[in-house]
Parts: C-alpha cells; sequence; structure tokens
C-alpha cells in the first residue's frame, strides 16, 4: 500500500507493509486531529441547567394574584407587601443550586399531622391525607403564613416539588439530590469487599516450593469458581449477591478472579483456584495476545505521530 508524501510526509519505505495495513485507521485519525483544531460547542442541556432554578420575575413586575380563598384567621396573604415578597424570592435564589433551594424550602414548609381523619368528599374510596401542609414567607422581623397558591406563585415553585420536599421531612430523610453521578461505584466496591472477605475465609494451602520472600497460597482443588460463587450467593443477602456463574463464560469467570486478584499470575492459568502473591502482573499482561496487539498499535502510531511531526 503506497502512502502520498504530500498528504502524510511519511515515506513509504520507512513503514513496513504489516505496519502499514494495521495502523491505517489509526494514521487517518491522527492526520485527521492533527490538521483540525475542534472547537467543542457549549452542550444546550448544560446551558439550559444554569437557568433553570432561577427566577423570571424576580422584581415582580407581572405579579396579578389575587387570592379569593374565604377568609381564614391564620391565612395572611393580604398583608404580604411586595417589598417583603420580593426580599423572600430573592433570597429564596441567591443560589441556583437545587438542593440548597430544597433546604431552604424545608424552613418556609411546615409538616403537621391531622388529628382526626375524614373521608374525602370527592373519592372516599382514596386513602386518608398523611400530613398537611402549611406554607409560611419569614423576614427578619416578622413571620407570614399564605395559602398554597399564593406560596407557589410567588417562589414560581410547582406543587410537585413542595411534595416532594414535604415527603423527606415527614419521613426523617435528608434532602439530597438522587440524580445523575456514579450511583454504581459505591454499591460494587461494597460487594467487592464482601466477596474478598468470603474467600479469605477459607483455609489456604501452600505450595512445596515456596521462596522465603514469595509466598504462593492455594485454595483447594475442589472449590471452583462456580461452586464457590454458589456458596456465596446462598450466604449473602440479594443486595449483595454476584451474578451466578452458570450465565457467563468461562472467560468472564476468569475476568472476574483478575478484577478481585490483580497479582493473580500466569500460574492461574495451570490451576485456576491458586491465587499468586507474588508481583506478576507485568508480565502476565506483556504475555496476553490481545495486550500485544493494543501495544503494537500504540507503537506503531507513536511512530507515525513523530514522523508526522
Amino acid at each position: 500500500m503506497r502512502i502520498q508524501k504530500k498528504r502524510t510526509g511519511i515515506r513509504s519505505e520507512e513503514l513496513s507493509p504489516r505496519e502499514t495495513n494495521s495502523a491505517l485507521i489509526v494514521l487517518v485519525k491522527i492526520v485527521q486531529n492533527a490538521r483540525h483544531t475542534f472547537v467543542w460547542k457549549p452542550n444546550s442541556v448544560s446551558c439550559f441547567l444554569k437557568y433553570i432554578y432561577t427566577a423570571r420575575d424576580m422584581q415582580l413586575q407581572n405579579w396579578k394574584l389575587q387570592c379569593n380563598h374565604p377568609r381564614h384567621k391564620n391565612l395572611e396573604c393580604k398583608e404580604v407587601g411586595q417589598e417583603t415578597m420580593c426580599y423572600v424570592k430573592r433570597r429564596f435564589y441567591k443560589d441556583n443550586n437545587l438542593v440548597n433551594q430544597n433546604v431552604r424550602l424545608s424552613h418556609l414548609i411546615e409538616v403537621k399531622h391531622p388529628k382526626r381523619h375524614r373521608e374525602r368528599v370527592s373519592a372516599p374510596t382514596r386513602k386518608p391525607h398523611r400530613f398537611q401542609i402549611v406554607y409560611k414567607i419569614a423576614t427578619k422581623t416578622n413571620q407570614y403564613q399564605v395559602c398554597k397558591k399564593f406560596f407557589e406563585t410567588l417562589l414560581e415553585l410547582s406543587h410537585r416539588r413542595i411534595l416532594w420536599v414535604a415527603k423527606r421531612i415527614n419521613n426523617g430523610e435528608e434532602i439530597r439530590e438522587n440524580r445523575g453521578g456514579n450511583q454504581w461505584k459505591d454499591k460494587l466496591l461494597h460487594k467487592k469487599k464482601s466477596i474478598l472477605s468470603f474467600i479469605g475465609k477459607f483455609k489456604a494451602r501452600e505450595s512445596h516450593y515456596n521462596r522465603q520472600k514469595s509466598q504462593r497460597l492455594y485454595l483447594p482443588s475442589e472449590l471452583t469458581i462456580s461452586k464457590m460463587c454458589t456458596i456465596y450467593n446462598s450466604t449473602v443477602d440479594e443486595s449483595l449477591q454476584y451474578n451466578t456463574p452458570y450465565e457467563v463464560s468461562i472467560d468472564r469467570r476468569r475476568q472476574i478472579i483478575d478484577d478481585l486478584f490483580p497479582n493473580f499470575g500466569d500460574y492461574g492459568q495451570k490451576d485456576p483456584t491458586a491465587l499468586d502473591v507474588a508481583p506478576f502482573t507485568a508480565e502476565k499482561e506483556l504475555k496476553t495476545a490481545a495486550r500485544n496487539i493494543k501495544i503494537g498499535l500504540a507503537i506503531t502510531g507513536k511512530r507515525i505521530l513523530l514522523l508526522w511531526t
């Protein structure tokens, strides 16, 4: 395969045919990245999240709400002035972080349990209310109790969000964000520690050719990976159980052991239950065929990049 000197700057004699064929895709990517510098545009979703928890009408210029609820001795909606409403709204939206706003919201509402439960007139078959929400607007000196419509319109909040915070207060749970992030990392780490402690309970057998600086420990030959996985799943809870070995291939079982014991070494290929303590990780990776292919492509790509520059 002939590569033009004008386009790549590399002579065809400097690369062997094997290197040229194997590194063709790598060469194309390197040339594209060298010639073009991509300017990433800001993501529309990330830009939208900056303004999703901000107020639209901070100065209340379009405020037209008039409470039409019957006169109540505890509700003080008509006594709240515009300066007070602007102060409360400006203080609430001081930070556009969702968690911080929900914490402030928890201080503005009060959850009460009804003294007696009555059947609903519209739907008697539905369950009764578990709690009652009292909405309050607090300033430095005064505190006003307002209705639900006044509170939601002033702070531009949905009833679903207020109800979510009220449920956390009623259940005594922490107000935090559950969406996004790596939620599986801690769960898998806890499961991995459980498997390590389970394997450590077995009595190991020492090899007859131990050295002074290294010690090789072996599990009994009758304890295969499939049998250990079955015993482990029968002794732990469902949240800590690992996938049964009968649903995965032999390579996957081998990968499980390699993930748990990085120093497993090449000696484990002869005896699948052997747990070698000596540091043979680097030697094992170099002897793996797939690893050699990746290393060869990386070296070839680096060589092409040096010739290109």
